[in-house]
């Protein structure tokens, strides 16, 4: 008898230990921008007040393009064809395109002249879309 109530509990636990999924979420846009800030911190030397205006900026450009992306799956959600995710990316690159322009607009106000020349260098390592931060590959000479 208590092998069996041992082999019961046994295996209830293993099943519900075992059915807990590992889903890896994907980090959303405004976690990510807030380690671009963090980046752009380090890389440009912002002051305190430099940083909030960062943090706005990025947060409404990541807040811009989480609105362009459910658009765009939402518009272009029945089509299964290659022309039509073509098409999708397309609009989805112009809307990065203003709101990059806006954003920068902002940032461009706060900022020094060297550390605008900076600015334009390390944003280059933001993927635009996804906020990745890239590595820069070292050139040899």
């Amino acid at each position: 008898m208590k092998k069996i109530t041992f082999v019961l509990l046994f295996s209830f636990i293993s099943l519900f230990a075992f059915s807990q999924s590992n889903k890896n979420e994907p980090v959303s846009l405004k976690e990510k921008s807030v380690q671009v800030v963090e980046f752009m911190e380090e890389a440009v030397g912002l002051n305190k007040k430099q940083k909030t205006v960062f943090m706005n900026a990025f947060a409404e450009y990541a807040n811009v393009m989480t609105k362009a992306n459910k658009k765009m799956d939402k518009k272009y959600k029945d089509s299964d064809s290659k022309t039509k995710s073509i098409e999708s990316r397309k609009e989805l690159n112009t809307y990065a395109l203003r709101a990059s322009e806006k954003r920068n607009a902002m940032i461009n106000d706060c900022l020094t002249k060297k550390q605008i020349k900076l600015y334009g260098k390390v944003i280059q390592d933001v993927h635009p879309l996804t906020l990745k931060i890239r590595q820069r590959k070292e050139k040899k000479k």
